[in-house]
């Protein structure tokens, strides 16, 4: 869980959008993964 500290206290973090309607009720969520291989020749996702 991301504590609230870390959100309110964001300079991106705009009080006056809290409510705003999305389009189609649709959210995007980003995700960036890496896999590597470890001296082991293990895979890893970062």
């Amino acid at each position: 869980m991301v504590p609230r500290s870390s959100i309110y206290g964001s300079k991106h973090y705009r009080r006056e959008m809290r409510g705003m309607p999305v389009p189609h009720g649709a959210y995007v969520n980003i995700c960036g993964s890496d896999l590597v291989r470890n001296e082991a020749g293990d895979f890893a996702v970062l």
